[in-house]
């Protein structure tokens, strides 16, 4: 991981943010490797009373990096995994790994041991992103353009977003690969090759876009691929490919007839000079 500079003034009065970013985590210089002290192709972090579990992923591992020390933990070794998800009941580390063409979702305590299999191979294609907690784990299922809602007890996939099939309508996705659900069960989906930010309610049947457009671009209004999606009461943080982050004041208003708007002032909240060390 290396520095993050042009940081673009906002207005509002509660948001401040360094100028360059600390490196705690790989190579100051960026530089990739085998060695703990190195990273090479991280695709996903979580952050747990500031210890740091990282997927590294082309060196084929899972990393804890211990708070207030330079000591760095090997979880699991020679699996390629994508995406991580703390589950706080279970104290529990779940992550995608590549199988082949298919994907599995395994589960390791987050202080090390044996993983263990909970989404078997051919239910799942590439993942980038999943969300476990009570028992259920959200999966953006990329590969096959979809959000689905794995069942821990039933052992089932249900669909919470997305269709069979990729494209633009409001029910369906492209290639998504970032997910953030919140408390009420509502999934925003980074739309990566549909350029935008789609919000699914809790058993709709339909997305709304909340961030985007229908064309890529470098306007304020306009996303270029957006990776991953963080909601934080009711502010949205956005990265998109073309090394840009994006704050978003998000406001959802229903009218009578039950149809969705959603509005906002959006900033661009960072332009990266140099950005993080990894092949997405």
């Amino acid at each position: 991981m290396t520095t993050i500079s042009s940081t673009i003034s906002i207005n509002l009065s509660c948001l401040s943010w360094d100028e360059n970013g600390l490196t705690i985590a790989g190579a100051q210089n960026g530089e990739f490797g085998q060695a703990l002290n190195r990273l090479y192709g991280p695709r996903d972090l979580i952050v747990d009373n500031e210890n740091i579990y990282v997927s590294d992923t082309l060196n084929k591992r899972l990393l804890k990096f211990i708070r207030h020390s330079s000591e760095v933990q090997t979880l699991v070794q020679g699996e390629t995994l994508y995406g991580l998800s703390l589950n706080q009941e279970e104290q529990a580390i779940y992550f995608s790994q590549e199988s082949g063409s298919y994907e599995v979702i395994k589960r390791v305590n987050k202080n090390g041991g044996d993983p263990s299999i909970v989404v078997p191979i051919q239910q799942i294609s590439r993942s980038y992103s999943l969300v476990a907690f009570e028992g259920k784990i959200y999966i953006c299922d990329t590969s096959k353009h979809r959000v689905v809602l794995w069942s821990n007890i039933n052992r089932t996939l249900a669909i919470v977003a997305g269709d069979v099939n990729m494209g633009f309508d409001s029910n369906q996705l492209r290639t998504p690969e970032g997910i953030f659900v919140d408390v009420n069960r509502n999934v925003y989906v980074a739309d990566t090759l549909n350029h935008r930010i789609q919000l699914w309610k809790n058993g709709a049947s339909n997305g709304i876009t909340v961030a985007g457009s229908s064309n890529l671009g470098s306007d304020l209004h306009q996303l270029n691929s957006p990776r991953a999606v963080f909601v934080d009461s009711g502010t949205m943080f956005i990265a998109d490919s073309v090394m840009r982050i994006f704050l978003l004041d998000l406001q959802i208003f229903t009218d009578d007839n039950g149809k969705h708007t959603a509005c906002g002032e959006q900033h661009e909240l960072m332009m990266h000079t140099e950005v993080f060390n990894a092949q997405l």
